[in-house]
């Protein structure tokens, strides 16, 4: 008959809510201003795009971003996981 081993006693204090909100919006911050700097990159002369396109995609981006910032004030705002589609 197997006995169970104890869980370990973790020696450290329990994060708080708003440490972690901290800690993971200053993450998450960063990889999202990370993207956007590969998005601007984009324009740098190496692709071809047109003007709709690059609208688009700034529209997709301003509307993605505009919904994140609802959900502080608004819980109940739906999440909408659309893509950017670029046609």
């Amino acid at each position: 008959m197997a006995t169970a081993t104890p869980a370990k006693e973790s020696n450290k204090p329990k994060e708080s809510a708003a440490d972690r909100f901290t800690r993971l919006g200053n993450a998450r911050g960063n990889k999202v201003l990370g993207d956007l700097r590969l998005v601007g990159q984009l324009g740098n002369g190496q692709y071809e795009y047109t003007a709709a396109q690059v609208e688009n995609l700034f529209d997709n981006i301003r509307k993605a971003v505009d919904a994140a910032q609802a959900m502080y004030f608004q819980p109940t705002t739906t999440r909408s996981k659309e893509a950017v589609k670029l046609v």
